[in-house]
């Protein structure tokens, strides 16, 4: 039977709330190492590793194009894949799968800016989701 959803749960920054995430039946847990009041470092992160679920996919949240940075965020902390909140990078996207193989989890996150005008908004929203569908 197919999971009507994936779910994720972001911004967790102790044991307690991510666990409390995995018993509450997230497919995946967020941890936020861009700029942020729930932002973790690559050492908190990798204490908490041994103290979650072996099924609980872990992702990074980053708010960088630094291939390098990323790669040795995921391998530091142990994590399962990439939230990425920067611009649309498909050459970047496309190393991460290089390097992590097939299974490696990977969202990018589209912004609408609602202070900007609302027909350029829509119109870069769409411009961005064609682009995606057709990589």
């Amino acid at each position: 039977m197919l999971k009507p959803m994936w779910i994720k749960l972001c911004a967790n920054t102790n044991l307690e709330d991510a666990q409390l995430a995995a018993d509450a039946g997230a497919d995946a847990i967020g941890f936020v190492f861009a700029p942020s009041s729930r932002r973790v470092t690559l050492g908190q992160v990798a204490a908490l590793m041994p103290d979650l679920p072996d099924d609980l996919t872990k992702i990074g949240v980053f708010n960088t194009q630094d291939y390098d940075e990323i790669v040795f965020a995921l391998n530091s902390a142990g994590l399962h894949g990439v939230q990425l909140h920067g611009e649309l990078d498909f050459a970047l996207a496309e190393r991460l799968r290089n390097r992590f193989g097939p299974g490696f989890f990977m969202i990018q996150t589209l912004h609408w800016n609602l202070n900007s005008d609302p027909a350029r908004a829509e119109q870069k929203l769409r411009d961005e989701l064609r682009a995606v569908a057709r990589h």
